[in-house]
């Protein structure tokens, strides 16, 4: 096998010992966060995310084979967009949502995304 297919696959390993080696040294400073009100998953949150990111993620992925004017990447964008939409409005009617969309409002947090 030659270094350069070596090579990549080092790429993830150091990725996933880095981040085990910060689990450790952070564990002990971290505390529970846990919503002591929380009754359950936001089941249709979630879901709806999930979709929304599947749809936009295989739309990115195929545009380069397909093209980004393919009618086939316009679906699943709007398709996207759709979902995303609803899952906004699920949030927003959510006593317990999965994203608190409130944190938008906090520049350091958009920032940090």
């Amino acid at each position: 096998m030659s270094d350069g297919r070596r090579g990549w696959r080092a790429v993830f390993v150091s990725t996933a010992l880095l981040g085990a080696l910060a689990l450790l040294l952070a564990a002990p400073g971290m505390s529970e966060t846990r919503d002591p009100h929380a009754v359950g998953v936001d089941w249709p949150g979630m879901a709806s995310f999930t979709v929304a990111l599947g749809f936009f993620t295989v739309a990115i992925l195929e545009a380069p084979d397909l093209g980004w004017s393919h009618p086939t990447i316009g679906v699943l964008l709007t398709a996207a967009t759709v979902v995303l939409a609803a899952f906004v409005l699920i949030e927003r009617r959510t006593a317990r949502p999965i994203l608190d969309l409130s944190l938008f409002r906090y520049r350091r947090f958009v920032g940090m995304q």
